[in-house]
């Protein structure tokens, strides 16, 4: 059920479209793949978040993909992205604080208080 929640609840809150359910598997190439031509900032801030997920480092992760939604240059794409991975790790954050995982249930709360 907290899960479902996450789900329906875990988007960017900007604009009304539901994002496509996109597996923790295919995030790290959704991330890497949308911020393959930006600068080198940009482009090492998403590889490392990718690079976090690919590693299961789900609560490390979902700060850096937070950090980077926040910055104002990216595009819809980037955006995209950066929403649909967000929903994946928080699905995985779920299932962990659901099974007894402190540090992912404080991410959960964290990430509730901040909407």
């Amino acid at each position: 059920m907290a899960v479902a929640f996450l789900v329906a609840h875990s988007g960017c809150g900007k604009g009304s479209e539901a994002l496509p359910v996109v597996s923790i598997n295919e995030a790290p190439a959704g991330v890497k793949s949308a911020f393959a031509s930006s600068p080198a900032e940009l482009k090492r801030a998403a590889d490392e978040a990718a690079q976090g997920i690919s590693s299961g480092d789900y609560v490390g992760s979902l700060g850096r993909l937070q950090d980077l939604s926040a910055k104002e240059e990216l595009t819809s794409e980037q955006r995209r992205a950066l929403a649909e991975s967000r929903q994946a790790v928080m699905i995985k954050l779920a299932e962990a604080a659901a099974a007894g995982d402190a540090r992912a249930a404080e991410a959960v709360e964290t990430h509730r208080a901040r909407k």
